[in-house]
């Protein structure tokens, strides 16, 4: 829903009556946040299981099965329905600019009293001078937004706008593996072996808050370093030499090998700490 209001406050300009419903809108946020979504619920899980500790072993098992099924199949299926929700394409026309606003416009501020068929008549006002204008044309041509004064109140700031660009490529790059068929994918879901065995984690110290620092900081490291595997220059070679000695499978099998191996590493060090505070007692 964040998605879809921010979309169409894109088209908006001052004035006008906000819009909040677009099933396009709507949904294509939904199916694009879906691996975002995923990462979230492995999170919250185990938080879940870090706050009730008597949970029986039954329930571990089954949100391990459940989060690799859902990476594995739900997550790919949600990619490739928005990818075919997206080539049907969705007529969004940004509103015509509204007059009487004042607007920032470079160093100088505009002013429109009339506008018609994108031309604008009124003042621009610099330090110093206020200028008569007619026919300034008032589009925005490649902006994202088509009023600067809802830009200037909604638009992301720096910091939180790179965030949704890293997501972006790690979304880019999962399309690209989901349409380069099942094996490809089974390479980059491999992210999710590494998340299902920060649960060992769960119960690291007898401070509840390092725990959670625990699975965050590693759930963060290893979104960081799945990235390396795919974008890493100095990781080539690797990925090649991986790629001749399993040639059957086409996806990135530095991501695969690494990935398993990491997840055998953490849950073997969760076993090891939890027999050795059982031990202690």
């Amino acid at each position: 829903s964040v998605y879809m209001v921010y979309s169409l406050c894109t088209g908006m300009v001052a004035g006008e009556q906000i819009k909040f419903i677009d099933g396009y809108f709507f949904l294509h946020g939904a199916l694009f946040s879906a691996p975002l979504v995923f990462i979230a619920a492995g999170i919250f899980s185990i938080l879940y299981f870090m706050r009730h500790p008597d949970d029986s072993k039954i329930a571990v098992i089954f949100f391990l099965i459940f989060y690799s099924a859902s990476w594995i199949f739900a997550v790919p299926a949600a990619i490739k329905y928005n990818e075919t929700l997206e080539n049907r394409g969705h007529t969004f026309v940004k509103s015509e600019l509204s007059t009487g606003y004042f607007r920032n416009k470079g160093h100088a501020v505009v002013y429109f009293s009339s506008i018609n068929d994108g031309k604008g008549e009124g003042v621009v006002i610099r330090k110093g001078s206020i200028n008569y204008i007619k026919d300034f044309p008032v589009t925005r041509a490649g902006e994202e937004f088509a009023d600067s004064i809802i830009e200037n109140n909604i638009k992301m700031e720096d910091s939180m706008s790179e965030i949704v660009n890293l997501y972006k490529k790690f979304y880019s790059t999962a399309k690209k593996e989901a349409d380069s068929g099942f094996l490809s994918w089974i390479c980059f879901a491999s992210i999710a072996a590494v998340l299902i065995s920060a649960v060992s984690l769960r119960r690291v110290s007898k401070w509840r808050l390092l725990n959670v620092m625990t699975i965050i900081v590693l759930y963060l490291a290893e979104i960081f370093v799945h990235k390396l595997f795919y974008a890493a220059e100095f990781l080539k070679p690797s990925r090649a030499f991986l790629s001749n000695i399993l040639p059957f499978i086409p996806g990135n099998t530095l991501a695969l090998c690494a990935n398993l191996i990491l997840c055998g590493f953490i849950f073997a060090v969760g076993i090891i700490i939890t027999k050795f505070k059982r031990r202690q007692r």
